[in-house]
């Protein structure tokens, strides 16, 4: 969703064209509900309010006070929302907001580190390391599962070939959204070791590339 949303978006600030698609894709989005779609839709929708929007300036003075308010006051906006759902109500006041935001996965980051102290040796931090226990889960958060997976030298690699194939000679405003996207993903995961995503991206970002853009 989010990476059809990019291309859809992208479309519509170049050509003005897509609109109804673009929303139609966008709400669909949102009734799926997940955490990491409705972060990358705040994402996007910030910064076309902030950056894109014909008027941006005025916008700025309005929506900037209003996320710091939102921000200071999440905590009792979220426990009057989440009050009616045991489920998530009961989480909240267990474990705290930050659980409830991002769906327990910092329980299970805790288990990561936990994973990488007690089972790593020296080589593991170079090259990453296997699944020494089958208790073990991924934490679900991109750049914790993606360093235990490749390690320093296999995280330097593969973001070096992740900037030449996706952001080298990319327009700014595809790298920008290319970022949202990389935001989300550090932090909910799956994207960086998804065969499919990646080859949907690869595919969308040589379509924008500046040599086929400026043709």
């Amino acid at each position: 969703y989010c990476i059809y949303i990019i291309h859809l978006y992208y479309g519509y600030i170049r050509k003005k064209k897509g609109v109804p698609l673009l929303l139609f894709i966008i709400s669909s989005s949102i009734i799926i509900g997940t955490n990491a779609v409705l972060l990358f839709l705040g994402l996007l929708f910030s910064y076309h309010i902030l950056f894109v929007a014909k008027r941006k300036k005025q916008y700025r003075f309005v929506y900037i006070p209003i996320i710091l308010v939102f921000a200071v006051f999440l905590q009792p906006i979220m426990m009057s929302f989440l009050g009616s759902s045991p489920q998530w109500g009961e989480l909240m006041q267990k474990h705290g907001l930050i659980t409830v935001l991002t769906s327990t996965r910092d329980l299970l980051f805790y288990k990561g580190i936990a994973y990488i102290n007690d089972t790593w040796s020296f080589l593991n931090w170079f090259f990453g390391g296997p699944f020494y226990n089958k208790n073990f889960k991924n934490t679900e958060i991109g750049f914790l599962d993606f360093f235990i997976f490749l390690g320093f030298l296999g995280s330097l690699i593969y973001s070096l070939l992740f900037y030449k194939c996706f952001i080298k000679n990319r327009e700014t405003k595809i790298i920008v959204l290319f970022s949202l996207i990389m935001i989300v993903a550090l932090l909910a995961g799956g994207l960086f070791l998804s065969t499919a995503s990646l080859v949907y991206i690869y595919f969308l970002s040589c379509k924008y590339d500046l040599k086929v853009l400026n043709k």
